[in-house]
């Protein structure tokens, strides 16, 4: 009789030292799925702003062209833009304002002084910005790829 009691009180012991062990499994297993949920969030938010990065760094690659043009115009004292330079500014135009867009869609745009929209942009080249200010007032010659449009 008093085999059984001690082997019923093994029974017992083993019966709640693995409820004990099982009780911290499912709370590792909680807390490994909280570390994966902002392991997953922190990558996310890592993704967002090396794709925001990427576009800032393309503004800058497509601004380039146009402070070579505006240090160009400068040393040459010109007095007009050429069409082929209005349509590259107006190119560039668009593509700077699809990646002004994107960042603010993605919710990565932080404003001035950091992100500067188009307008903001233009303004610091004047000189360009004087040019193709008064190249809008004179007719512009209109392309083939303009005409195949319309």
């Amino acid at each position: 009789m008093e085999s059984m009691a001690l082997f019923g009180g093994f029974l017992f012991l083993m019966f709640i030292i693995m409820l004990f062990v099982l009780f911290q499994q499912y709370q590792q297993n909680i807390q490994f799925k909280e570390i994966q949920d902002r392991l997953r969030e922190m990558r996310r938010i890592e993704a967002l702003e090396q794709e925001a990065a990427a576009l800032r760094r393309e503004k800058a690659v497509l601004l380039e062209p146009l402070n070579t043009l505006e240090a160009q115009i400068f040393a040459q004292k010109l007095n007009e833009l050429a069409p082929e330079e209005l349509m590259a500014i107006d190119d560039i135009r668009g593509k700077v304002k699809e990646r002004t867009d994107s960042l603010k869609k993605m919710g990565q745009w932080m404003g001035p002084p950091f992100d500067l929209e188009w307008p903001e942009l233009f303004e610091h080249l004047p000189i360009i910005k004087q040019l193709y200010t008064a190249a809008e007032f004179v007719d512009r010659p209109v392309t083939s790829e303009l005409d195949k449009s319309l």
